[in-house]
């Protein structure tokens, strides 16, 4: 697998991982690494791993929800999955 470059979007709610807009983190061979402090939601990468395959055959980048709906205390993110190798300003 090709390493994914993932970005918050936004945020509606309060995300309880914490995640706010602009945070990125990569997904390597299935494994999260948060860049800088951000962190990541183990709940929401179930919904992102099981969605990396569209960007072998979507071109462009691939936006996905967490399955938290942001109703009540929790808060929905809005992910945008990109490879890495496809985006000429990420800096690894």
């Amino acid at each position: 697998m090709s390493s994914v470059i993932v970005e918050v979007i936004a945020v509606r709610g309060t995300c309880n991982a914490e995640l706010k807009s602009h945070d990125v983190f990569l997904l390597e061979n299935f494994r999260v690494t948060p860049q800088g402090h951000n962190k990541a939601c183990g709940v929401a990468c179930a919904s992102l791993v099981a969605n990396v395959g569209r960007l072998k055959i979507q071109p462009g980048p691939v936006y996905i929800s967490c399955p938290d709906p942001g109703t009540g205390v929790g808060g929905n993110v809005l992910f945008k999955l990109s490879l890495a190798e496809d985006d000429e300003d990420y800096q690894h």
